[in-house]
């Protein structure tokens, strides 16, 4: 039985490398049958089923690969791209997190800035001023996940393009412009305040007989 899960998790693994959707899924559900909880046959009926379309039976293949192998990436990735497709933003970012998490465990800081890099960019298209302010934090000496991006080599300014983590390479060596940002988006957010106890204080006399 074990060599025909095998053969199937292999089959599936090569129909994957020729984009033939259909077939993969077909293996990855033949090994399934006799391995529910085999890690792979999981991954890559979750990529399988997002290219056809199937995009619940997707999520529910990566999240029961996740759950019988909760530190191996390979499921959070898949995952965090079926979320970015769909655009489900929310667990986009929760899973890019995840994923930061468990390459700074690792120490993969080339992985880590990739993911905090993501997490960043959602942040700052999709997300709330008080989200883009918390992730901006994660790039200061006091984040858990300092201490792994500062391994990262200096960025090369004359070839920004040759590494994909240009962007947290240069706020690691050089935090001044993060640090006036947070300080903008502070003043931004104390004036807000400011302007709303005016206005909710402007409107309480004009109540008053």
């Amino acid at each position: 039985m074990a060599s025909f899960v095998k053969s199937k998790i292999k089959a599936a693994r090569e129909a994957i490398g020729k984009k033939d959707w259909a077939a993969a899924e077909n293996n990855a559900l033949q090994a399934l049958e006799y391995e529910p909880d085999n890690y792979h046959g999981n991954v890559f009926l979750g990529l399988a089923s997002v290219e056809l379309g199937n995009n619940k039976q997707s999520e529910a293949a990566y999240r029961k690969a996740i759950v019988s192998s909760p530190e191996q990436v390979l499921a959070w990735q898949g995952l965090s791209k079926y979320y970015e497709r769909v655009g489900d933003w929310k667990d986009y970012a929760e899973t890019l997190v995840k994923m930061m998490d468990l390459h700074a465990k690792a120490n993969d800081a080339t992985k880590c800035a990739e993911a905090l890099q993501k997490l960043i960019d959602v942040r700052r298209s999709r997300g709330t001023s008080e989200e883009l302010y918390d992730t901006l934090l994660l790039l200061l000496p006091s984040s858990s996940y300092y201490n792994v991006l500062s391994s990262l080599p200096p960025p090369e300014p004359t070839a920004p393009t040759s590494t994909t983590t240009y962007a947290i390479q240069s706020a690691i060596q050089n935090s001044l412009p993060i640090l006036e940002e947070l300080v903008s988006m502070e003043e931004k957010r104390e004036e807000r305040f400011i302007n709303s106890e005016v206005d909710k204080r402007r409107m309480r006399l004009n109540a008053l007989p």
